[in-house]
């Protein structure tokens, strides 16, 4: 009949909706048997619909909990980044903190582009080969652009610059260029196979090492140089992690 006909093209409709191929397959196997009328073929229908509702709360949930580890995460670094700003101004001078902002921010401003970009391409990529392929290259470009950013830099300052003390942090320049598209790439992979919980350590790690580290040469007062090495010290942090 063709009220029955309606109900279970609507049967299978929603076996596909929640995801199910077995309750797919079920449906899909059962062409019109003579033992199921309109009630069993309603009954059913109900109770598909009821797990249609779970399906799309449980999916919901699963959103709203890595959204609320995420933030939970940035949210504790932030502060623990806030409570570092006074103690690095108590153990350093000015000059300290200027040579080490300079320092850092080098690392900042071209750790995004020493993958060319590809990590974004693991969040997306399914099969298993081409991640690694991917993988692969994102290493390989961050290892040859960082050398090629630290050899530039090394002849600007030798050649152009009056300021030749930073040349003997060009060591730590490069290491932080490494550790930082190492942890692009990282990044990425654990937000393509959701590890939310690992994420959200990451910065809780690195403000928390940094703090130690900022305290710690500080008291022996190693100037800009032990401010690099904290920054570094956070990054290995973050990086293993």
């Amino acid at each position: 009949p063709l009220h029955l006909q309606t109900c279970y093209k609507d049967l299978e409709y929603k076996c596909r909706l929640i995801n199910s191929e077995n309750a797919s397959k079920c449906v899909l196997s059962l062409p019109m048997s003579p033992w199921m009328d309109e009630c069993d073929i309603i009954k059913i229908l109900k109770f598909l619909w009821l797990l249609e509702d779970l399906f799309l709360i449980k999916i919901k949930n699963n959103f709203l909990k890595s959204i609320t580890i995420l933030i939970s995460g940035s949210i504790l670094g932030q502060i623990v980044n806030f409570i570092t700003a006074p103690v690095m101004t108590r153990f350093f001078s000015p000059e300290d903190i200027g040579i080490y902002t300079y320092i850092t921010t080098i690392a900042y401003v071209f750790s995004p582009i020493l993958c060319l970009r590809y990590e974004t391409a693991i969040v997306l990529e399914e099969d298993e080969d081409n991640i690694f392929a991917i993988l692969k290259f994102c290493f390989i470009s961050t290892f040859f652009l960082s050398i090629f950013i630290i050899l530039a830099y090394t002849f600007y300052f030798s050649c152009f610059s009056g300021n030749k003390d930073i040349l003997k942090y060009i060591n730590l320049i490069f290491i932080l260029l490494l550790i930082s598209g190492i942890i692009n790439i990282f990044t990425s992979y654990n937000n393509k196979e959701k590890e939310y919980v690992v994420l959200s350590k990451a910065p809780i790690y690195k403000s928390i090492a940094q703090l130690v580290g900022i305290i710690c040469f500080g008291v022996i007062k190693w100037g800009s140089f032990g401010l690099i090495l904290s920054h570094l010290l956070s990054q290995i942090a973050n990086f293993f992690q």
